[in-house]
């Protein structure tokens, strides 16, 4: 579910596309961008967890309020997760997470040894919000792949899945 967001192609008109690929990626976006979330302040990743599931991998993104310096792990988990926007260029190697509202992402990068379709995920401040309230995870990709994002809530997560493009 997208409360509010957009799902929008980058490029080339998807109408271009073959009757045979919208239908073997059906759900999946082969470029573009999603969004979704609340636009709100002071929020935390905690956790970033990685599967390999059936046919794709899945990454989630636990959303937690940020903790206090004086009272560590004081953190709740949110009911919905803050604004998100995740994008996937036309050549469809790199995809890119921009969190906004973000004070805090204190996950461990997950070990990804046995993914197929995931080289590499870095995460970094976005230094072009004026209140330095966001970061980029930017995903490298072993190879073209599709994807698709949702939020869940109660706890607010955040959801990408990633498949390999044929």
């Amino acid at each position: 579910m997208l409360r509010g967001g957009k799902d929008t192609n980058l490029g080339k008109n998807s109408v271009e596309k073959s009757a045979n690929v919208e239908e073997e990626y059906k759900g999946y976006k082969t470029s573009g961008y999603i969004t979704g979330g609340d636009v709100t302040d002071g929020l935390d990743i905690k956790n970033l967890r990685w599967a390999p599931r059936q046919g794709f991998e899945r990454l989630v993104f636990d959303v937690f309020e940020q903790s206090e310096e004086d009272e560590p792990g004081s953190a709740e988990p949110v009911d919905v997760p803050g604004y998100f926007e995740v994008s996937l260029p036309e050549a469809g190697n790199d995809i890119r997470i921009r969190l906004s509202g973000y004070r805090s992402f204190t996950a461990q990068i997950p070990d990804l040894g046995e993914s197929k379709i995931i080289k590499n995920i870095t995460v970094s401040k976005d230094n072009t919000l004026s209140d330095s309230s966001g970061y980029l995870v930017d995903v490298q990709l072993n190879s073209a792949a599709v994807f698709r994002a949702f939020e869940l809530h109660k706890p607010g997560r955040i959801v990408l899945d990633i498949k390999e493009r044929n």
